[in-house]
């Protein structure tokens, strides 16, 4: 990660952190910490167009949240993501699950703004 301190995600650690089951719906502003366990593309099967990048996390207590990473963004996001590294990430949205997709048990999806 960048040692800048300006990447959105990276590996350093801090004080204040929220773990995946206080994570509800709407915008937040606090740390998550987390280890990114496998990410892949979402595309719509019949137009065959990218929808965004799943990721899947566990956080230090051992819970497990989906992440979602829309099209705009990956650019931005995946030359820092490593599977099985730790990460932090300050601003995230918590957005209802889509049912279809559903691979985590908690009722929010992380999504990086």
């Amino acid at each position: 990660m960048k040692r800048n301190g300006k990447s959105p995600v990276s590996s350093d650690s801090d004080e204040k952190v929220m773990f995946f089951k206080d994570v509800s719906l709407g915008p937040h502003e606090t740390q998550l910490r987390f280890r990114l366990i496998h990410f892949w593309e979402a595309r719509n099967p019949v137009k065959k167009t990218l929808i965004g990048l799943e990721i899947l996390l566990i956080d230090e207590q051992g819970t497990v949240i989906q992440g979602f990473i829309p099209p705009g963004r990956i650019k931005k996001y995946l030359p820092e993501m490593k599977q099985g590294s730790v990460y932090k990430l300050i601003n995230f949205y918590g957005s209802k699950n889509k049912p279809m997709y559903w691979v985590a048990d908690h009722i929010a999806t992380v999504s990086f703004t």
